[in-house]
C-alpha cells in the first residue's frame, strides 16, 4: 500500500496541478472608469490598487494596474479569480 501513494504523486501533471496562476497581465482604466467600477470587478481591485499606492484619482488621468488569473478547476466547475491586483506608475498610465 506504501506504494499507492507514491503512484498518485508521480503521476500528477503540471496540468493537473490546481490552482493554476496566469499572468501578468495590465489593463488600463480611466479615473472616471475607476471610480464608478461595480464592487469586485477588476476595475475596483485597480482603483484600491491606486489608492494603496498613495496616489489619487483623477477623472481626466489613465492608470494601468498589474494583476493576475488563478484558475481552479473541480469536477464540475471552473472558478477564475483575479488575484495580486498592483498599480506603480511605470506600469503606464497616470501620466
Amino acid at each position: 500500500m506504501l506504494l499507492t501513494s507514491t503512484y498518485f504523486v508521480g503521476n500528477i501533471t503540471a496540468e493537473a496541478a490546481n490552482p493554476a496562476v496566469y499572468g501578468p497581465y495590465y489593463s488600463t482604466f480611466t479615473g472616471s472608469k475607476l471610480k464608478s467600477a461595480p464592487t469586485g470587478t477588476l476595475g475596483d481591485k485597480c482603483e484600491k490598487a491606486v489608492i494603496r499606492y498613495g496616489a489619487s484619482i483623477s477623472n481626466s488621468k489613465s492608470y494601468t494596474c498589474r494583476w493576475y488569473q488563478q484558475i481552479e478547476r473541480r469536477v464540475t466547475t471552473t472558478i477564475g479569480t483575479v488575484i495580486k491586483v498592483t498599480y506603480y506608475p511605470s506600469y503606464g498610465g497616470g501620466r
